[in-house]
């Protein structure tokens, strides 16, 4: 399976109809800053589950979020995250992942 991380913000990718691939994100959410999904790509992409994940250790360390999708269809797609606090309306986000999703039949 495919992962995109940081890195890959921006990028287009390609995939058949049924792959499966995960964006796994830094976040740390003792800050108040959380990934958001904005895009799910639906109904190209399919959000099959999402999770965050803190280390062991001591409080306000980061952790890591994840999410794994599924190419469902052919077509093309937006998956667009954003990294804010959800409480915080009209703030232009801390940081904004996008991938370009191309899935063929």
């Amino acid at each position: 399976m495919v992962r995109f991380e940081e890195d890959a913000n921006g990028q287009d990718v390609s995939f058949s109809a049924g792959d499966e691939f995960e964006v796994s994100l830094a976040e740390t959410r003792t800050t108040g800053f959380k990934w958001v999904v904005e895009k799910s790509g639906d109904p190209v992409c399919t959000l099959l589950s999402e999770s965050a994940e803190a280390p062991a250790g001591p409080p306000g360390r980061g952790g890591t979020h994840l999410w794994h999708f599924r190419a469902a269809s052919a077509g093309q797609a937006t998956i667009l995250l954003h990294h804010r606090r959800p409480w915080e309306s009209g703030v232009e986000p801390g940081r904004v992942f996008r991938i370009q999703i191309h899935v063929t039949g």
